[in-house]
C-alpha cells in the first residue's frame, strides 16, 4: 500500500464514493454506493484512460453529486509542466479544466474533494502549483529515526548494528520502499541463510 491507498481507505473513509484515476489504468472506484443516480453508463465510460475521455465524466460527477472524492495519481502526466505554446491540446485541455475546478463553485459549495498526487512538485503545471485555491502538502522522506523504525518493525530480529546500518544506507527511500525491501518472504518459503546474505548484500 501507498499514499493513495492510506488517503482511500483512512483519510477519505467517510466520503461515499471515493475515485481513483491515472492515465495508466483509468479510474476505480475505491468506495461507491449501491446507485449511481441516473448516471447510468458511468462505470463502462469510467474505463477510458485518456484525460480528454474521463475529465468530463467526473466533473459531471463532481458537479452533480456530494459526498464525492477523486485521486488524481502522477497528475504531472495530466498537467505536465511545460509552455503552454509546447504542450499538447490535450495537456492544455486538461490544464483547464483542473484550473477551472479549482475556481467553480459547484465544488466549492459542495462537501466534494479532488487531490491530485505527484512525487515531483515541480513537474506538475505550475498554473496548478501556484493557484491559490489550490493547497499544497508536502510528504518530506523519512528521517533516519523513521527509517530505522521501519527497519526494525519488518524485521524486529535484526541486531541493532544491523538496524542502524540499514537505517544509514536507505536515505532517500520512502518508507513503503524500504519495507518493500526489506519485508521477509511467507515463512513456507523463506530461506534464512539466503535471508540474511541478501540483507549483508545491501549494506556490504
Amino acid at each position: 500500500s501507498g499514499v493513495p491507498d492510506f488517503l482511500a481507505d483512512a483519510v477519505l473513509a467517510k466520503k461515499e464514493l471515493v475515485i481513483r484515476y491515472n492515465v495508466s489504468t483509468g479510474c476505480r472506484f475505491s468506495r461507491k454506493p449501491a446507485s449511481l443516480g441516473g448516471l447510468e453508463g458511468l462505470e463502462e465510460l469510467l474505463g477510458e484512460r485518456a484525460p480528454d475521455k474521463v475529465l468530463p465524466v467526473l466533473e459531471r460527477l463532481l458537479f452533480t453529486r456530494k459526498n464525492v472524492a477523486l485521486v488524481m495519481e502522477y497528475a504531472e502526466v495530466v498537467a505536465p509542466a511545460a509552455d503552454t505554446s509546447f504542450s499538447s491540446e490535450q495537456d492544455r485541455q486538461s490544464l483547464v479544466t483542473l484550473q477551472r475546478w479549482s475556481m467553480a463553485p459547484q465544488l466549492e459549495a459542495s462537501d466534494n474533494l479532488v487531490i491530485l498526487l505527484s512525487e515531483v512538485p515541480s513537474e506538475l503545471h505550475p498554473k496548478i502549483v501556484a493557484n491559490p485555491r489550490v493547497a499544497a502538502v508536502s510528504l518530506p522522506m523519512p528521517t533516519r529515526e523513521e527509517r530505522r523504525q521501519v527497519v526494525e518493525h519488518v524485521n524486529a530480529a535484526l541486531e541493532p548494528a544491523w538496524v542502524d546500518r540499514l537505517a544509514d544506507v536507505t536515505a532517500g527511500l520512502k518508507a513503503v520502499q524500504i519495507a518493500g525491501i526489506l519485508r521477509p518472504p511467507p515463512a513456507a518459503a523463506e530461506d534464512p541463510a539466503a535471508r540474511l546474505a541478501f540483507i549483508q548484500g545491501l549494506v556490504g
